[in-house]
């Protein structure tokens, strides 16, 4: 069994990926830092702390770091549109009004089935009665499409707010409604050759807190659109709340933005699409380290949009990141870097986020192709699975076969890792606590180097803190000492539950799911 990759529909999928190729061409191309521009920093008590390296010295020679401060701003919303943002070569922008950061020439989100208000803003003023023409021509005869009754209000011959009345719309899951203002004309008789939105209904997800023996359920989240959701911590307290931009049943990577989600303050925290907020990083030698669990590049031309967070450090690094990951005691940053083609000798290092350790740099240990998405055939970070004794990961060699590194912690050296799976499977694995149980995504479960079992049927699950107990999402437990599987008979849960963290004491469970737990 490889690595699984969710493949949808095969005819939603070329229909979406193909107006995706026509409407949407990515600007977020990371640049590449030479030394001289890599900037030295501090770390004071202000919004963003700042840790920062220089040019890399001798293979296992520390180094120590001076300090510089990089304040950051609210985004502040203002009312008035500003019609520089719309690039020439498009004509026109998007913007789904009920969450405003969902904008662009092209955009296609997940959406409840509820009315949404979209707005078109055109940088030349528009023939009204062609604009019209475009929205309203009936959706594709292809199944998987509705069209809602429109209500249009123009606030100018630059801006049209449409209302898409999708609460009485006869649909279901899953479908989509378009519109494109395509061929639409200004005054001047020019024809557009973009502006596309589209909109597929979708459930809406909550968080919930369920106890280990069942008897307390809580709804935490009264969400009102549909999210991904990934949890930050243990407590339960933060979340990463993904909206995609340009959703596509298919491989072609994601582009979405993010809002952290605190479940204590309920406070929603969003940041622009642009930075890219990831909990595997891979970009620009300048990046964020929220100690959240979350990384973003740190782009000047947006500086002004960071949200406030005393938990942020700013990383200054001489080269291109392959790959970045907290390590499990969250006191450090484990880092692949290189030029951005490099295609081998990269250098591995370990930046400690509290000023007080020294970096370590170890330069050209690491040999082999970086890692690609197996669908859509993208650059994916190199990912790092830490059991806080050694921190494993993988690239490829010229047939496609792993080759499998780990790093050691005490001893501060990089060496081969020799997994037992077969190379041409990933060697991915999840460990309990204390490390001695492994659960392998392709070899099954190991106590130490003690097959178990051969097979994997749920790795969705997590390790109970603690424990030597695997849950998996129907929260039933795999006890790896006894083999023995203990099944949940006190929690009903819908389907597509999924279980987001464990707290530290193993008492409590926090999900997501778009029913009701009961």
């Amino acid at each position: 069994m490889k690595r699984r990759i969710w493949v949808g529909g095969i005819l939603a999928c070329c229909m979406l990926g193909i107006m995706f190729m026509v409407f949407w061409k990515s600007e977020n191309k990371a640049e590449e830092l030479t030394p001289s521009t890599a900037v030295a920093a501090t770390m004071e008590p202000l919004d963003v702390k700042t840790v920062a390296e220089n040019t890399p010295q001798t293979q296992q020679e520390p180094q120590k770091q001076t300090q510089l401060t990089v304040p950051l701003q609210d985004k502040t919303n203002t009312a008035e549109f500003d019609y520089n943002q719309i690039p020439a070569d498009k004509g026109v922008m998007v913007r789904l009004d009920s969450d405003p950061l969902l904008r662009g020439s092209f955009v296609s989100t997940l959406i409840a089935k509820r009315d949404e208000t979209i707005t078109f803003f055109f940088k030349e003023p528009m023939d009204r009665a062609s604009v019209e023409k475009a929205l309203l021509k009936p959706a594709e005869k292809e199944s998987g499409y509705f069209t809602p009754r429109l209500e249009m209000k123009w606030v100018s011959d630059h801006e049209l707010q449409v209302k898409a009345k999708v609460s009485e719309a006869k649909t279901q899951l899953r479908q989509t409604f378009r519109l494109s203002t395509l061929d639409a004309q200004t005054q001047h008789g020019v024809k557009l050759s973009s502006g596309l939105f589209l909109g597929t209904i979708w459930e809406t997800s909550q968080i919930w807190q369920v106890s280990d023996d069942g008897s307390t359920k809580k709804q935490l989240t009264s969400f009102k659109v549909p999210y991904t959701i990934k949890s930050l911590d243990q407590t339960g307290t933060n979340y990463l709340l993904n909206r995609m931009m340009g959703y596509c049943e298919c491989d072609r990577e994601s582009f979405d933005y993010t809002r952290v989600y605190n479940a204590v303050t309920k406070k929603e925290t969003a940041y622009p699409a642009e930075m890219r907020v990831e909990q595997s990083y891979r970009g620009s030698g300048s990046f964020i380290a929220d100690r959240r669990g979350f990384f973003y590049a740190l782009d000047s031309k947006i500086a002004t949009e960071f949200p406030k967070a005393d938990t942020a450090v700013v990383i200054k690094l001489p080269e291109f990141v392959h790959g970045a990951t907290f390590s499990k005691d969250g006191r450090s940053v484990i880092a692949i870097t290189g030029k951005q083609n490099q295609e081998t000798d990269y250098t591995l290092r370990i930046i400690p986020l509290d000023q007080k350790g020294k970096d370590i740099v170890l330069s050209s240990q690491i040999k082999g192709k970086l890692p690609r998405h197996e669908g859509g055939g993208y650059l994916m970070p190199i990912e790092f699975i830490d059991d806080g004794k050694q921190a494993y990961f993988i690239l490829r060699d010229e047939n496609g076969s792993e080759l499998r590194y780990a790093y050691d912690w005490s001893r501060r050296t990089v060496g081969a890792w020799k997994a037992p799976i077969d190379p041409n499977f990933w060697a991915g694995f999840k460990a309990s606590s204390d490390g001695r149980f492994r659960y392998y995504a392709n070899g099954g479960l190991y106590d130490g180097e003690k097959q178990l079992s051969k097979s994997s049927p749920d790795y969705e699950g997590i390790w109970a803190p603690n424990t030597h107990e695997f849950v998996f999402n129907n929260l039933s437990k795999l006890n790896a000492e006894t083999m023995k599987v203990t099944s949940n008979n006190k929690v009903k849960l819908p389907s597509d539950t999924g279980l987001l963290t464990i707290s530290n004491d193993a008492k409590w469970y926090f999900l997501s799911t778009p029913g009701q737990i009961k």
